[in-house]
């Protein structure tokens, strides 16, 4: 049975992901975080991961670079930082 799941399973995503593009990627763990809080959410095991997920990309040209960054306050209530960041 593991023979079967590695060759049509494991071995075909993985032959996709060594294609994808960083964004592709940052999706990718996103939503394999979310999959494994629900996962956990409908389960009896610890609720250890979920919530809002932060996605970073580190590559040895661009460094750290967010793709998704959750806000720790609420805009409305801020709208000076975000006019003088531009990210509203």
């Amino acid at each position: 049975m593991d023979d079967y799941i590695w060759k049509n399973y494991v071995s075909k995503l993985i032959d996709i992901v060594k294609f994808l593009g960083k964004e592709d990627l940052a999706e990718m763990a996103e939503s394999l975080i979310k999959m494994t809080g629900l996962k956990r959410h409908v389960t009896t095991d610890e609720e250890s991961v979920g919530g809002p997920v932060d996605v970073a990309v580190v590559t040895k040209c661009d460094g750290f670079v967010w793709i998704k960054r959750k806000h720790y306050f609420s805009p409305e209530l801020n709208p000076n930082y975000f006019q003088r960041t531009k990210l509203y």
